[in-house]
């Protein structure tokens, strides 16, 4: 069976360093296109991330239109942080966004942060955006991924999905997808 839940995509061009050198530092006082407080859900003892996405800038974006792909539905930096670490993203579905290309200049964690598939118990594999996870506690882990720095990789957003074990922000490029975009599967 083919992964449906990521995959490499080592054929494209890995982001110029220009560009990276000048990507917007966190500002939780700007205003973003999403800012996500992840509740606690299921396991109280889980501390979980706050999320914030930027625009990036215009020759920026057109770098990613020109050498990547010219129709995302978002070209955005994102970054997750806390107060207080360890922290983790919750298992989630997406809210704009069937798949995500991403790109990450830090992954949170030098060794264990991982990006973990999940089905909940009694419901699809694949969601609708934003559908929100009824019992974490019945979730089944599916597959699991540690996603290397400077490297591409899509994964699809409508299976559930979280990362854990991040111990410092997580800053990653990110283009949103939906199925039949180029990529997708």
């Amino acid at each position: 069976m083919d992964n449906i839940f990521w995959k490499y995509l080592d054929d494209l061009p890995a982001i110029p360093e220009e560009f990276l050198t000048n990507i917007p530092s966190l500002d939780i006082e700007k205003e973003t296109q999403i800012v996500f407080h992840d509740l606690e859900r299921g396991d109280p003892t889980v501390k979980n991330v706050k999320y914030s996405r930027y625009d990036l800038n215009n020759s920026f974006t057109n770098w990613l239109k020109e050498h990547i792909v010219d129709h995302a539905s978002s070209y955005g930096i994102a970054y997750s942080y806390s107060a207080k670490y360890p922290v983790s993203h919750s298992p989630h579905i997406d809210y704009t966004r069937d798949y995500t290309l991403i790109y990450n200049l830090d992954p949170g964690n030098d060794n264990d942060v991982y990006t973990s598939f999940y089905q909940e118990e009694g419901s699809p594999l694949e969601h609708p955006l934003g559908t929100k996870i009824k019992n974490h506690n019945k979730l089944t882990l599916l597959d699991s991924v540690k996603i290397d720095p400077k490297r591409w990789l899509i994964l699809n957003a409508k299976v559930i999905h979280g990362v854990s074990e991040i111990i410092r922000p997580r800053v990653s490029i990110q283009l949103g997808l939906h199925k039949g975009d180029k990529f997708t599967f």
